[in-house]
């Protein structure tokens, strides 16, 4: 839970959950740091899908363009795309 606490908090329980997470996996030494760069930008894309698409009143916007609303107690998960495969690359190597 997020109320309360402060962004400085928040985003140090959050780094540290993701530096835990990250480090679970095993990777073979490599002296190209654009390749880990992009490996590791990977695994975090891969750790952030499926996310939650609707709202937190349950409603969410259909293929059909119009509202529609979930049962109480349901989900309604997503692994929209939202970046093109240029554009990841593109950040990858930039940042």
């Amino acid at each position: 839970m997020i109320r309360g606490r402060s962004f400085d908090a928040v985003l140090a329980d959050t780094t540290q959950l993701w530096v835990d997470t990250l480090a679970g996996t095993a990777v073979v030494e490599s002296s190209n740091e654009i390749d880990l760069i992009k490996f590791y930008t990977s695994l975090y894309r891969t750790y952030m899908s499926p996310t939650n698409y609707a709202e937190i009143d349950g409603s969410y916007l259909g293929k059909d363009d119009l509202v529609h609303t979930i049962e109480p107690g349901r989900q309604y998960y997503s692994d929209l795309s939202l970046w093109v495969p240029k554009r990841t690359l593109y950040y990858l190597v930039i940042y």
